[in-house]
């Protein structure tokens, strides 16, 4: 591990050296100090947040990224987190990184491959949508993270990532197969992973689809409205019953 370590130290300083001067490569790289403290699983890892958002390592944060999750693919989730988010947009080397992780690194938690997953599924939709849906089987808890990851989380400071409509028209229909329709709790709530934010998750994939002006997303409702299994059917039906008790007239999707 020691002999990893300063190898992947030399690299992220080379890479910062060339990209930003050694004053600032020297300030977050230089020691490396990140380098240990993420091999430990520690939750603070000073430096990371830089790599990731300065723009001096635009230019090869890919790199930077790649060997850093190479390295350390069960990173304590808060900056495994931080990691996957950098790269969003070096795709082809990250699929074939993350497919040997999720099929190949047996020492995996459930957390970090619950992460893998559902930063594959949102970059490649078509690969992994059957092992999502497999997941969410038996950890419906995963919704919270697509969600969360694709920008529609409630406290959520990431920005939105667009999803194209038969993503929404899954992750819809997983969600409200996962969640059936429950109304707001008694009490304090706690967190935004409760039953309830798996309905108001389903409600607003549903009205996303609703807003898109297309023949494909018209197509999408009716074909879901029309199936007695669906969510979709239900929370329609529930919807214009509520609507016509409150306001005397029959409300229509």
């Amino acid at each position: 591990m020691l002999s990893a370590t300063s190898a992947m130290a030399r690299t992220i300083f080379s890479v910062a050296s060339r990209v930003a001067g050694v004053s600032i490569a020297g300030k977050y790289c230089k020691s490396i100090r990140m380098i240990s403290i993420l091999s430990k699983g520690d939750e603070i890892v000073e430096g990371l947040r830089e790599l990731m958002v300065l723009a001096p390592f635009k230019p090869s944060r890919a790199e930077t990224t790649l060997a850093l999750l190479d390295e350390f693919a069960n990173a304590s989730p808060f900056r495994l987190a931080e990691l996957l988010d950098g790269v969003l947009g070096t795709l082809q080397d990250f699929l074939a990184l993350a497919d040997r992780v999720l099929t190949q690194d047996k020492g995996l938690g459930e957390a970090q491959r619950d992460l893998w997953l559902v930063v594959c599924y949102l970059l490649f939709p078509n690969r992994y949508e059957a092992l999502l849906e497999l997941t969410a089987a038996s950890r419906p808890a995963i919704i919270f993270r697509v969600r969360d990851h694709s920008g529609y989380g409630t406290f959520n400071d990431r920005p939105r990532n667009a999803l194209s409509l038969p993503q929404l028209e899954f992750l819809a229909r997983l969600t409200g197969a996962l969640f059936p329709e429950v109304g707001v709790p008694a009490g304090v709530m706690r967190g935004d992973t409760t039953a309830f934010d798996g309905t108001e998750c389903f409600r607003q994939l549903i009205s996303t689809i609703s807003t898109v002006p297309s023949e494909a997303a018209t197509a999408i409702r009716s074909r879901q409205q029309d199936s007695s299994r669906s969510p979709f059917a239900k929370f329609f039906a529930q919807r214009a019953t509520s609507c016509s008790i409150a306001h005397g007239y029959e409300c229509r999707p």
